[in-house]
């Protein structure tokens, strides 16, 4: 159920032939986590990030992964 969202946007870009997310939003994202892993790795250290000064937003809405299946564990493979 993890990708079920992922694989609902890519199916979705398949069929459409339009990206589902902006590709802003993965730069973003990336650079969030790299920004984040360098700080981490450097004790928590302040990272500058002047590459992360842009303006972005959407009108993608996000919505709750379904529960697991009754009987599973939300911690169980």
């Amino acid at each position: 159920m993890h990708f079920t969202y992922l694989v609902k946007g890519a199916e979705k870009m398949f069929h459409t032939g339009q990206p589902t997310w902006p590709a802003e939003r993965t730069l973003m994202t990336s650079a969030l986590l790299d920004a984040l892993l360098i700080s981490k790795s450097k004790n928590g250290a302040t990272i500058s990030t002047p590459y992360l000064n842009f303006k972005y937003s959407t009108e993608w809405d996000w919505k709750q992964p379904p529960a697991p299946p009754p009987g599973r564990h939300w911690n169980q493979q």
